[in-house]
């Protein structure tokens, strides 16, 4: 087995700016994690916003299809 198969984890080679670059030398400095590790979380997160707000948008739906009925039963009355 690759050292790949065993962790699950894949090496990416990144560019980041220097203002980036600094914020993850604070960053690491501050919370003990590695740069590789915030990249991590930071990926992590933007992967939970998106789904989040993919979510919000299907409820958006739901609610419009809600409404609907709603007011088509008021008008049944």
């Amino acid at each position: 087995m690759t050292e790949k198969q065993v962790s699950g984890l894949f090496r990416l080679n990144v560019r980041v700016s220097q203002k980036q670059n600094q914020w993850l030398e604070d960053e690491s400095a501050e919370t003990g994690l590695s740069k590789s590790a915030l990249v991590q979380l930071a990926v992590e997160n933007y992967i939970q916003q998106k789904k989040t707000v993919d979510a919000m948008g299907t409820m958006h739906e739901l609610f419009d299809k809600m409404a609907a009925i709603e007011k088509a039963m008021q008008e049944k009355e």
